[in-house]
């Protein structure tokens, strides 16, 4: 442990060209994007954001439109200078984490993580055991706990500072949720960029209703209790759901001090990060939140981030992280390129405890955008080509159904599945290209055809041509695509 360990210096962000970086290299300007698993890429990014929105605030669209991301570094340079002190992740203050909370129980860290195996869980990789964190693992340990713990008894339920209060099993995180919940962001040219881009104006929070302006972080306003009139006021900010303190935590070496902290309304009361995707409906109970699907990976549903004309409805899923972005683009016709971003990690649960099973992983998918393409003409037709993609895979799904059913196999569902799964993942490789080639006519044909290939590649691999049986089958139930190929 180094007790002089400050994240504004400390080099404990991992970044996509493989080095780590400070929180003050990436208000430099350093070069990539924020990297590691899909929970810390967003832990970090929501501290960033946090730390953004705290130094500086756009009024407006116009506000925003004439300022840049070096505009943006230097106010937030000054801030970090102003706050240093903070930012040590031990000591008197530890950076969010809850002196008090000592009273709780020691658990060990890699516990409280769901890519390292713990307790009486079956380990088949030596990469699953962990049981020494640097101090750069446990800076983002403590970030990532913030919001995106898993819900459980893990928590010591007897560790309690507001008089009176009873705890039980602790609740997900509320940036996790039940599933996992799928977050999104624009991507920039780097890491400060992504961050300029994804800024949030008062006029914008003013116009959601359910943030009660943009909040002070929690180095600022000091949460010491579960419950408090300050505690209350901090959950309904900005930044109370960027770093919701959902748990109440300290580190002790390669142990944790453990307890639930903040307990935050869910999208079904009307409150969720802007990053998610949310169906919000006047009846709570018919409010509805994408959640992370490994058999539906994020690319596939780009259409819906990005359309903001269905977007602006009053019902549909709506992620504010996006919409806000194109929305300042519009309206001060500003052009850019940009990426989105979206993923986390699906989860499951039983008896209240969550965990991840064979169905759960992380997801994440990112695709390259122009603002010049985020109109009509561009949109209908992404739109027609990706129904017409959906039929494809279809058509792969029932063609192999049927081939296995010809040969009267009793798992001829499970290996038609498994054939749609290998059709999209080959076709993601794809998807950018398509982006592209919305706006040619002859760019999508050829598009088609390495679709409709992998198509014809994916059943050949499951529906074998080898006995006379076999043949018959295959041939019959073929999936035929020249009229797709033309765009018929």
């Amino acid at each position: 442990m180094n007790s002089e360990y400050n994240l504004v210096d400390e080099k404990w962000i991992p970044m996509s060209l493989g080095m780590n970086v400070s929180i003050k290299d990436i208000f430099l300007g350093a070069e990539g994007q924020i990297a590691g698993t899909e929970l810390e890429k967003i832990s970090i990014t929501k501290l960033l954001l946090a730390i953004s929105q705290a130094a500086w605030t756009p009024q407006d669209t116009k506000e925003w439109d004439t300022s840049d991301k070096e505009a943006l570094s230097e106010r937030c340079l000054n801030y970090l200078e102003e706050h240093y002190d903070s930012f040590f992740l031990y000591g008197s203050k530890p950076f969010l984490q809850i002196p008090d909370i000592a009273i709780a129980k020691k658990t060990p860290i890699a516990s409280l993580l769901p890519q390292y195996c713990a307790g009486n869980a079956t380990v088949l990789f030596e990469s699953q055991v962990k049981k020494s964190f640097s101090d750069e693992e446990k800076a983002r340990v403590i970030l990532q706990t913030c919001g995106f713990s898993l819900g459980g008894k893990k928590t010591d339920a007897k560790a309690v500072l507001t008089e009176g209060l009873k705890k039980k099993t602790a609740p997900p995180g509320p940036s996790l949720g039940f599933l996992g919940f799928m977050h999104s962001f624009v991507i920039g040219s780097n890491a400060l960029e992504t961050l300029f881009f994804n800024l949030t104006t008062l006029e914008e929070l003013d116009s959601l209703g359910f943030y009660k302006g943009v909040g002070a972080p929690p180095w600022e306003v000091e949460i010491t209790e579960e419950i408090s009139e300050k505690s209350d006021r901090y959950k309904d900010t900005l930044i109370g759901r960027l770093l919701p303190l959902s748990r109440f935590s300290l580190l002790d070496g390669d142990s944790i001090h453990y307890a639930e902290g903040l307990k935050h309304d869910g999208y079904a009361d009307g409150m969720f990060d802007l990053s998610m995707s949310i169906d919000i409906h006047e009846t709570s109970k018919k409010s509805k939140a994408k959640w992370c699907n490994p058999e539906k990976k994020p690319w596939r549903e780009l259409l819906s981030l990005i359309t903001v004309s269905e977007q602006s409805k009053s019902s549909g899923f709506k992620c504010y992280q996006i919409l806000f972005f194109l929305k300042k683009l519009e309206d001060s016709g500003r052009s850019e390129e940009f990426g989105v971003w979206s993923g986390g990690l699906r989860v499951s649960s039983n008896a209240g405890e969550q965990y991840v099973s064979g169905q759960g992983d992380f997801i994440s998918s990112s695709v390259l955008m122009n603002s010049e393409w985020n109109n009509e003409v561009w949109i209908d037709q992404l739109k027609l080509e990706i129904l017409k993609m959906e039929k494809v895979a279809t058509s792969v799904y029932m063609s192999s159904k049927k081939y296995f059913e010809a040969l009267n196999s009793s798992s001829a569902a499970g290996m038609a599945g498994k054939s749609s799964r290998m059709f999209w993942e080959l076709n993601e490789k794809l998807f950018q290209d398509m982006l592209e080639a919305c706006e040619s006519k002859d760019k999508m044909t050829k598009i088609r055809g390495l679709i409709a290939n992998n198509a014809l590649l994916t059943y050949d691999t499951f529906c074998p041509a080898g006995t006379a049986r076999q043949i018959t089958s295959w041939s019959k139930n073929r999936p035929k695509l020249f009229k797709y190929i033309k765009g018929e």
